[in-house]
């Protein structure tokens, strides 16, 4: 899946789709420095964020992504709420995206997920009762991060459970030091 200028090649979805999970580590080439596989967990609204933008850090993220150099978490619920709140019509407005576009870039992102079944659940863990859902994901997960720009709702449960919480722009940030 490639972004120019904020269009979403569609063409180019089915193309890249993989037809299986890709490996767990691996060592790939970006940039100029080589990393190992992250896995993460991408909250909506950074999710949303990428939608409505495709120029900023949350869009790399999602290109990163879609060139199978991180691994996206996601449980049915966050799939679920991705939909919810992406299509509204208040982003679909400000993306240069349509709702289809949109809901087959969220299609995408399944396609390339690594499937999380949640069977533990610790509440309350955030200030906010929506954000547990993304931290059921990135503890059952096991994620090596958890990307949202809303990080202080998350850095509690993130230490407690070892889960780095980092912005898009860190996320980055850290792939370029290899950290």
């Amino acid at each position: 899946i490639c972004w120019e200028e904020g269009k979403l090649d569609l063409c180019s979805i089915h193309a890249t789709t993989p037809k299986r999970p890709p490996s767990k580590l691996r060592f790939v080439w970006h940039h100029g420095w080589y990393h190992d596989f992250v896995r993460i967990v991408l909250d909506t609204a950074s999710f949303v964020t990428a939608v409505r933008s495709s120029d900023g850090a949350a869009g790399e993220v999602v290109r990163m992504i879609f060139r199978e150099e991180l691994v996206p978490l996601m449980d049915l619920k966050l799939g679920l709420e991705y939909r919810d709140v992406a299509l509204r019509s208040e982003h679909v407005r400000a993306s240069a995206l349509s709702k289809r576009e949109i809901l087959e870039l969220i299609e995408a992102m399944e396609a390339f997920a690594e499937p999380v079944e949640v069977v533990m659940k610790t509440r309350p863990m955030s200030p906010d009762q929506s954000d547990d859902m993304v931290l059921d994901v990135a503890i059952n997960g096991r994620a090596e991060a958890l990307v949202t720009n809303n990080t202080k709702h998350f850095a509690g449960a993130g230490k407690r459970f070892g889960i780095p919480v980092l912005s898009p722009a860190e996320l980055l940030e850290k792939m370029r030091e290899g950290n």
